[in-house]
């Protein structure tokens, strides 16, 4: 009776590995594949050169300027530390406008002023934190496209989309405070073809209320989230990790001056799931 009973539970667990064996390959399939954000800048290098080799930089020409600087750490900083983009901007007089242009190609060598396009056909988002001065700033976000792939961007015959900053603000306008701007690229209406990304472009027109200001501005990348996070409205911001809760080996970091070979990190912080409970993460490195 004994073998019997064995026999039939190393068939079931036979019967069990070779179903999980055919239905693995297949549940995975139909997973996608993680996308790491391609961070554009981050200006942690304190230079206007993009972490892609692109270069960028301020309309110093009037009618409208806009005069673009790197920060330190001193409160305008994302973070509190690296550099921040500081834009200065001045478009007073009725009808006057100034950008901050960013290329997303590198210059080809040997041809000063062409550059190349970037693909962003796997990415459905662009994010960036920005902040005010003095609250109430309005930007307008354009990106180019490159229609003839020929490196050279053409008013009226390549392809410019935008859309404003504020419908996509936690707090619906640009404040004091730093927020995070979340822009679907579907948003992008008119372009046709994500693979010929040319120019990511911050626009300060008078018609749309701005005088002379200043804007800071951080972290600006391409990333993905399924459609359904996007399209949902509903888009789950995490609050930042409780500073009190962080623990090294069970206790206080102050009390930590090394760390050993094993340890073991705590901090308590907010998950993605749909109710937000905490969750307590660990890791032993």
């Amino acid at each position: 009776m004994r073998r019997i009973l064995n026999r039939t539970l190393f068939l079931c667990l036979l019967f069990t590995f070779f179903l999980n064996t055919l239905c693995l390959p297949q549940a995975y399939a139909s997973r996608k594949k993680f996308i790491p954000p391609l961070i554009l800048a981050d200006y942690n290098e304190c230079t206007l050169i993009t972490n892609l080799g692109s270069l960028s930089g301020g309309d110093e020409e009037s009618p409208g300027v806009t005069f673009a600087d790197l920060i330190p750490d001193n409160g305008f900083a994302r973070g509190n530390w690296g550099y921040s983009l500081k834009l200065d901007y001045d478009v007073s007089k009725l009808g006057e406008f100034s950008f901050y242009w960013i290329k997303l190609g590198r210059e080809v060598s040997g041809k000063p002023g062409v550059t190349r396009s970037l693909d962003l056909k796997k990415y459905n988002y662009l994010s960036f934190w920005v902040k005010g001065l003095s609250g109430g700033e309005k930007i307008k976000v354009e990106l180019h496209e490159d229609r003839d792939n020929d490196g050279v961007f053409i008013f009226d015959k390549d392809i410019t989309s935008y859309v404003y900053t504020n419908a996509y603000l936690p707090e619906g306008m640009i404040s004091k405070n730093w927020q995070k701007a979340f822009i679907p690229l579907s948003a992008f209406t008119r372009i046709n073809d994500r693979s010929k990304m040319f120019e990511l472009v911050f626009v300060f027109e008078n018609k749309a209320g701005n005088r002379e200001g200043a804007v800071c501005i951080d972290d600006i990348m391409f990333g993905y989230r399924p459609e359904s996070v996007l399209t949902s409205g509903k888009i789950k911001r995490i609050k930042a990790p409780i500073a009190s809760s962080f623990r090294i080996n069970r206790t206080a970091p102050e009390k930590h001056r090394l760390f050993g070979k094993i340890n073991r990190l705590e901090i308590k912080a907010e998950t993605i799931n749909e109710h937000g409970s905490p969750l307590w993460l660990s890791n032993n490195q």
